[in-house]
């Protein structure tokens, strides 16, 4: 299995969204996070996507499948400010969602992150995803 990880500015992300994970054409699994986040954040950020990803994969449920529900949703009028795909209760991978959070939530424990200031973080970093969002960015 080969596997690569980067941290790029939110802009270079392939749409709207801080952590990204896809399969390249030769079968290597990628992954993005966004490096607005200090280490520590992106170490959880890429731990949560790495858990996603592999719990999908386990599940059956396909990269593109979540590729195409994320932008979607992205784009709804009515999401609520702040929201992620993964929260929706319409998401088709909220179950694994929500076991990559719970895990996260175990690691940011054990660096002794504070949950809520992690969760600050994230949501200063998605006002700029928004903002980049409304102006047309990811539409190219």
């Amino acid at each position: 299995m080969n596997i690569v990880i980067k941290s790029i500015p939110t802009k270079e992300q392939r749409y709207a969204t801080l952590g990204d994970y896809w399969t390249d054409q030769d079968g290597t699994l990628q992954f993005r996070v966004s490096s607005e986040f200090c280490k520590k954040g992106q170490v959880l950020l890429l731990l949560h996507e790495m858990v996603e990803a592999f719990l999908c994969q386990n599940d059956g449920i396909s990269f593109l499948s979540i590729d195409e529900f994320d932008k979607a949703f992205e784009k709804r009028a009515d999401k609520p400010p702040e929201s992620e795909p993964g929260d929706d209760p319409a998401c088709p991978y909220r179950l694994q969602h929500r076991r990559a959070e719970n895990i996260e939530r175990l690691m940011a424990d054990s660096m002794r992150v504070e949950w809520p200031r992690y969760v600050a973080e994230f949501d200063e970093i998605v006002k700029a995803l928004d903002a980049l969002s409304r102006s047309g960015h990811f539409d190219k």
